[in-house]
């Protein structure tokens, strides 16, 4: 399923929570590209997952493809579904903008040091 897909499908709410974790993605990394990475529908910065959101039971994941920024954001997330790998959220608590800005900040950051 594409994002688009996966926007479509949302209810109202569901559908503004992921346009904006898209769009704070995408200001940070204008280049990413939409891809797939370990199953998951991925934005991809030079070909590694900077992000992913996925479906489950409760909502929404969004996966930033590392548990070391998994845990450096946790104390972030009281109160949202966080386990070594993902954040569960959904169109009545979506993530805060500020600490999906720091996601995809450290993600980045990770991602120049491995080059």
């Amino acid at each position: 399923m594409t994002f688009a897909e996966l926007i479509d499908a949302a209810d109202a709410d569901g559908a503004a929570a992921l346009r904006e974790i898209l769009r704070l993605a995408h200001a940070a990394s204008p280049e990413a590209e939409e891809g797939v990475s370990y199953g998951v529908d991925a934005l991809l910065h030079q070909g590694r997952a900077v992000i992913g959101i996925g479906t489950n039971a409760k909502g929404y994941a969004l996966f930033p493809f590392s548990g070391s920024v998994m845990s450096m954001v946790a104390d972030d997330l009281n109160g949202w579904r966080v386990t070594k790998g993902s954040v569960g959220f959904d169109g009545a608590k979506p993530l805060p903008s500020a600490v999906v800005e720091r996601i995809i900040g450290l993600r980045l950051a990770e991602i120049a040091q491995r080059k």
